[in-house]
Parts: structure tokens; sequence; C-alpha cells
């Protein structure tokens, strides 16, 4: 009688169904993602299962009242040809919610051989559901059958090779009392589709990351923005900056970033189904130091074979340039074979012409070595250098004594295996403006030239003025900078064999 009475429901069902969907044509698109097979029953039947692939959800177009207590999900063109009628009875395993707070569970499922119009074709299914007693489903609630759903009929006489379409499946939700479609599939919410934009504004610490939430999932998007690490493929559990809600584009300045490192990043987008992730890219922070290994050799300390250290045990512990803003830079105490302070800048510029003192990113003071060699304070480092301000990881390296004429590199020096490199000394194309900024000493080798005893870039009269006032005098560091040979003395020497002879060169460093 049970098997009867739900065939004669469906029937029924189909025939009011078919008239009903006059008004709603627009509804066969939604779909239905499961997988329907057919399994050994009991005696030699088969019984037909269904298992549900993703959430299935449903919106109420009508809406119930409490005296209402069944409606049916129509799963069209389910079968590849039209199956033996059978299977009709009670399923199990399959509940439902609806967003107004109700539920239920299956109380049949199965086939039947009958055509109605357009729409009811024996290739369809039916399950029918129960609602819980009284309940009231008021029209835009909507329903959820959760994803692993599996439900099957009693034993019927399917044949065991029955074929099923692919899928999706075309479903609509009908009234118990049949007298229209009450409900249709909408899009099963899933977590959002978001997208990974290129980075921009990288400096050593910072960035500006984004993302684009193309789709929402079906749900609203709870929270977005963008995750970062250094291994590839960061997710929520590592570093995750929240960035705004709903769709759409979005962009913020990521700051914290460690500097000179590989940082790999993804947008993300969570809603109530979950979180989904953009593509992952990479990019690499730029330095906020610099180790500068710089050779280069005074004129006026040149000895034929290095550089002469008389002045060593003169030199303080605290460095004498405020040039361009410069400021610290001490020492605990004087290398031994330190022959005077030096200060190295580095400028970040598109061309050494337009590398003026106001692209300066960096500078730091370190102690010339005899061997050119310019070392940290402590003799035996390499100088590093805190940066600001750089937007790239290519510089002009300039290098500035108390009495000789500074000079810059012709090409900005580019990072290599952790330092910047460059040698003054062998060659006169690794300084800007060449010869005109160097002097060729006897072995052939190059030097930055002496005679700038007041500093100020040229070797001219006043150079002259401020020799002959401590020309005689007792040597006293950075107050009688006329001692161009640094010997300790200020003698003719220093007048006739370097500003006399460099008188009207003037420093090749751009300034303005």
């Amino acid at each position: 009688m049970l098997e009867f009475t739900f065939f004669r429901k469906v029937i029924v069902l189909a025939g009011l169904i078919f008239i009903g969907l006059a008004s709603h044509s627009q509804l066969l698109a939604q779909q239905l993602d499961a997988t329907f097979s057919v399994v050994p029953g009991i005696m030699g039947n088969y019984k037909l299962k269904m298992v549900l692939n993703q959430p299935a959800t449903f919106q109420f177009s009508e809406s119930y009242t409490s005296d209402q207590d069944a409606f049916s999900v129509i799963i069209k063109n389910l079968y590849n040809a039209t199956p033996s009628p059978g299977g009709f009875g009670n399923a199990s395993g399959l509940t439902y919610t609806t967003s107004g707070g109700k539920s239920g569970d299956a109380v049949g499922m199965g086939t039947y051989a009958l055509t109605f119009g357009p729409f009811i074709h024996t290739t369809d299914e039916v399950v029918v559901f129960s609602l819980a007693p009284s309940t009231a489903i008021a029209s835009g609630e909507t329903l959820t059958i959760p994803a692993g759903t599996v439900i099957q009929t009693d034993p019927g006489n399917f044949g065991a090779s029955q074929s099923f379409n692919t899928g999706p499946y075309t479903a609509v939700i009908a009234n118990g009392p049949f007298t229209g479609v009450a409900a249709t599939m909408i899009a099963s919410a899933s977590p959002p589709t978001v997208t990974t934009t290129s980075a921009a504004s990288i400096t050593s610490t910072t960035a500006v990351l984004g993302g684009n939430v193309t789709a929402n999932g079906g749900a609203a998007v709870t929270e977005r923005g963008i995750v970062w690490g250094t291994g590839a493929n960061p997710t929520t559990a590592d570093n995750k900056i929240a960035n705004g809600l709903d769709n759409g584009v979005f962009s913020a300045t990521i700051g914290s970033l460690p500097a000179g490192t590989a940082i790999h990043y993804r947008a993300y987008a969570t809603n109530p189904q979950g979180t989904s992730y953009g593509s992952n890219i990479s990019f690499t922070t730029l330095p906020d130091m610099a180790v500068v290994a710089a050779t280069v050799f005074l004129e006026g300390a040149y000895n034929g074979v290095d550089l002469s250290k008389n002045i060593n045990n003169k030199l303080p512990l605290i460095q004498p340039y405020s040039i361009n803003g410069h400021s610290g830079g001490t020492a605990s105490g004087i290398p031994a074979n330190a022959v005077d302070w030096v200060l190295v800048e580095l400028r970040e510029a598109a061309s050494a012409a337009t590398a003026l003192s106001a692209t300066k990113v960096g500078s730091a003071a370190g102690f010339l070595m005899n061997d050119g060699s310019i070392k940290a304070s402590d003799g035996t480092s390499d100088l590093s250098i805190a940066l600001s301000g750089n937007t790239g990881s290519e510089f002009y390296v300039v290098v500035y004594h108390r009495n000789h004429l500074p000079i810059m590199s012709a090409n900005a020096v580019s990072e290599s295996i952790g330092n910047y490199t460059i040698d003054f000394t062998t060659t006169s194309n690794n300084t800007y403006q060449t010869t005109n900024a160097l002097i060729t000493l006897s072995t052939g080798k190059f030097a930055m030239p002496a005679g700038d005893a007041d500093g100020d870039g040229d070797v001219d009269a006043s150079d002259l003025t401020a020799w002959r006032t401590q020309n005689g005098t007792t040597f006293g560091y950075n107050v009688t900078n006329g001692d161009f040979n640094l010997d300790g003395v200020i003698n003719a020497v220093d007048r006739n064999e370097f500003q006399k002879k460099n008188t009207s060169k003037v420093s090749q460093v751009p300034t303005t």
C-alpha cells in the first residue's frame, strides 16, 4: 500500500507540476551536483543510490502553511534511457535545514514511467521530503541539503546495468499539495574566488599587496586580505593582514617585512563555506644594509707600493666628516694598518650625471687601510652602510677624504655575493669622469688627487692660503689639513708636490 500511495502521489505531482511550470520556465537552468548508481539490494533486487557532491540549496518562491506536510524534488534527465519503474518506498539518510531554522528528513524516493509534456519525463527521479509538524516556510527562505548526503530506495527492479548521465542535473522543488513550483535550485555556496595582484611600491620593509575577490561563492565574504611568508603558498596560519569584506579589488601597504628577503604572498577570501587563495606570487624586499668592499688610493699617502701610515698614532676615535648630512662613526681603537678616516656614500640614480647629493641613500665612515681597502671601525670587516629611502639595489659609490678630492663610481654597482665591490685603483674606467677626477700614479695605478685643504671640492688659492697658514706648525688632525702627504708635517713638499701641481683640479662628483 505504501508503494502504491507514493506512486499515486508522484503521478498527481507530475501533472500539477507541468501546469505550475508554465509560469516558472526560467527555473530549469539550475543544476544539482550528485552521483547516482544502482547497488545490490536483497534477494537479487537492486536499489538506487544518490550521493550529493556539494550542498544543494533551494530558495522558496511560495510560502508554506502549517497544514502542508511534504514537498518533492524532481531530478531531471537522470537516466540515459528510461529505467524500469520500481524502488518506491522509504528512503533514509537525507536531511535538510532551512535559513529559518526548520529541519526535516526524506520519506521516499523513486522513478516513474510516465511522461507529462515537455517537463516531466520517464528519465526523471522524484525524492519526497516530509516537513516537521506545523512547519511554516516563508517565501524567500532557503533550504539546504548538506554535501555528502546519501539516500537509497528500498530494493526494487532496477537493472544492475542501469546507466546515468554524468550530470550535473536540473532540479526543482514542488510543494506538498502539488499546486505549483514552490522552490528552485540556486547556486550552492562555495568558497569565494580570489586572485592575487602584483606587488608594488616595494621597499626594504613594506610593499603594496592586494587582490580581487571576483566571486563570493554564493555567500557573503566575511573576510579578505593578504597572507605572506618566506615559503611558498602561505596560509592564514602564517602572517595575515585582513583588508575589508565582500567582492572587489583591494590593496594595502604591508609593513614589518624582513629586508632583503624573498617574500611569498597570496590574496585570500573567506565566506561561511571556507577560505580560498589566489596564486602564489613572490618578490624580494630591498636591502636595508649595504656591505661595501671598496679600494682606493690617496695620492698624498702613496709611497710607490702602498699607503703610508705615518699619522696612524694621531688618528682620532671619532670620524671627522659631516658631508651631505652625515653623522656618527666611532672606533674603540685605531687599527694598526689604518691610514686615515674616509667617508663612503651611496647614491641611487638613473645615471651618474643625475647622482646628485639629494640621491644619497646612506653613508658610513670607515678606515682606509694601507693596502687601499676601506674597512669598518674594527679594521677587518667590510664597511656596512644603513640604507634609507632606496627603491632599488644598485648604487653609485662616492668616497670622500678630508684633503683629497672625492671620487664616484662611473656606474651603479650591483650587489654580488653579499657585497657591493668597487676598485678605483686599477683602472680609470671605474671612476666617473675618469682621469679628470683622478691622479695617475707612477706605477700606473690611480688615486684621489691631493691638495683640497679646505675640503670644498676644488684645489685653488684658498687651499694655498690654508697651507701657508699651517706651514711649519705642529700637526693637528683635522686642523692642519695642509698636510697633503699625511706624514704629520706641513712643509714645502705639501705645497709643491700636491697643492701647486693640482691647482685648478675640481671634484667630478655631482652635487647639485
